[in-house]
This record gives C-alpha cells, structure tokens and sequence, in this order.
C-alpha cells in the first residue's frame, strides 16, 4: 500500500446560505463482513491479499448501484450519484487493526437519501458490509462558489496507465493515446499498458530521456488538464476564461508513493471471471490554484485515469494554510 498523509475533512471555504453543496461522504467498511462477502461470490483469490478497494466497489455496487454510491441511485430517484464517481478507501494501520476501513467519496444529494435507499435494499450478499446508517459528510464549495486564485492542496492515488491496440490484431483502429481514451474497459481491439511502459516502447532508445517518475507526472498532469478545464465562456471582462482553458494549475507536485499494486478485475468475456492484475500504483500530493470554478469541480466529479469505480483517481483537498 503506497504512504498516504493524514486528509482532514473540514469544509473548505462553505458559502453562507448556499442551497446546493458537493459533499464528501464517509462511510465505514468492516473487513470481516467485506471478506465473508467476496467468499461468497468467489472473489477472494487470497485471504492475506484482498483487494478491499474491489470489495468496497461490490458492496456499494451490491447496496446501492454501481460505483461510488452507483448509478443505481439515480434511477431510483436519488440525484447526484453516478458511475464513474471516484472513491477512496482509507486502509491506514489503525483502522485495519479494528477490522475497519473508511470509504470516502463526492456526493452531490444529501446522505439521508443514501441512508434511505441502501436502508430499503434489505439483506442481501453485502448486508451489514458498509454502515451506511453511521455515514457522516462535510460541504465543500458547490459548483460555480469556487473563488478564482484559490488555492488548495490535494493528495490523489491513481494507477497511471493508458490504452494501446493489441499490435497482433489486424485492422485495430488508431488511439488518441495522449488523451488516454476511450473510457470504457477495453475491448479486444486493445490493452491497457503501464504508462512508463509504453513510453519506453513508443520512443526510440536513444530518444529516451525520462525516468518513470517523470512520465507519471506527465502523465498526472495530462489527466489534470484534460478534465479541467473551462467547458463555456459564462461572463465577459478579464477575468473571463476561453472555453477550452485550463480550469486548474498545478503549482507543485510530487510523487509521494509507488509500487505494483496487485488488483482484481473481471475478465470482460461472458465467463466473468475473477483475476489478478498488477498495474502502477502511485500517489501524488501537491498544490494547485483553481482557475476556473466549473472546471475544477468537474475534476472532481470525474477523478483522475481510469478504475475509478475501484478506489483510484479521488482528490482529496484540504487548504493550503
């Protein structure tokens, strides 16, 4: 498990009298329940090494959709929640010693209608897994309240790989590889590569000028621009920003944490089956100005990279004073 700092939960500068808040959302996992339950539907490949981010994602997928809080919600009626949301699973030393782990994730309905749905789910193969009843949130900015030139710090784990076609099969169709796309799981057409990895086969050797730290960070940084950044002109005078603009600068960055994280996937054919994948495991922590307000919450809103459904890609944000 990569280092992580201590994140605190405060609000960061709430509005008076605001009606529409981003809320962060923590919910408390108890292990033994998350394991008997991957037992039972046979996701356990090893009792030492679980991976509990995958188990969170099936006990939400499982109480209230899937994904953070899960798609399912806003079918039920509950707005605000969707697929690919980012979460993060808080398994520091002293939780995991009292069988627990913290789930944190960003929700844009109040947690009484969470509480509500996962309550009218009933029992059932994740029962008891998540206490959703002892969930707490904070409020942080809504959208369109964060001033412009704020400036914030933000931890984020993310696996930093991309999406290349598989070279053995004919006629797979070229890939936008700088912007990492598509988002979906990838199809037989492709596989998903680390990104150190591809640099190192994508450059001729005596054009290979980087370290892996420094191709994650590009690569952080990449996912950072891409999904912040002005989407519409709102208001004219200087501080208006051309759509298309950076919603977000990082002021300083650094990779706090790295190793090869061990995960589960299923396999995407109709066997479904469950399977061990390595894949970087990295943490950044780092300073950034907000530029444009939409655009930084809509970062938020969609994580950074990909296996966002499975504990990677949240920022986690707290003031930079």
């Amino acid at each position: 498990m990569p280092p992580t700092v201590s994140i605190s939960t405060a609000p960061v500068l709430h509005p008076q009298g605001a009606v529409e808040h981003l809320r962060l959302v923590r919910v408390t996992g108890y292990l033994d329940r998350l394991y008997r339950m991957g037992q039972r539907c046979g996701l356990l490949l090893s009792r030492e090494e679980p991976d509990i981010n995958y188990l969170c994602h099936l006990a939400m997928a499982q109480t209230g959709g899937k994904g953070w809080a899960g798609k399912a919600l806003g079918d039920a009626g509950v707005p605000g929640f969707d697929y690919t949301r980012p979460f993060w699973v808080d398994e520091r030393e002293a939780l995991i010693q009292r069988g627990e782990v913290h789930v944190y994730g960003y929700a844009q309905s109040p947690l009484v209608r969470l509480q509500r749905h996962a309550a009218a789910m009933g029992d059932g193969v994740a029962a008891g897994c998540l206490d959703w009843a002892g969930a707490v949130e904070v409020l942080v900015p809504p959208t369109g309240t964060w001033r412009q030139g704020q400036v914030l710090r933000f931890e984020c784990r993310a696996f930093p790989t991309v999406l290349v076609p598989r070279v053995a099969l004919a006629g797979a169709p070229p890939l936008d590889l700088a912007a990492n796309a598509p988002l979906g799981a990838p199809d037989r057409h492709q596989r998903e590569v680390d990104a150190f990895a591809h640099y190192r086969e994508a450059t001729p050797p005596e054009a290979q000028d980087k370290d892996r730290a420094r191709v994650y960070d590009e690569w952080f940084r990449t996912q950072v621009a891409r999904w912040a950044h002005v989407r519409a002109v709102q208001a004219d005078g200087p501080r208006a920003r051309p759509a298309g603009s950076p919603g977000v600068r990082i002021l300083n960055l650094m990779l706090h944490g790295l190793s090869r994280g061990r995960v589960i996937r299923l396999t995407h054919d109709e066997r479904r089956l469950p399977v061990p994948v390595t894949l970087p495991d990295c943490t950044w922590v780092g300073t950034l100005e907000v530029l444009d307000s939409a655009g930084f919450d809509a970062l938020l809103r969609r994580g950074v990279g990909r296996h966002r459904a499975f504990g990677a890609g949240m920022l986690r944000l707290w003031a930079a004073s």
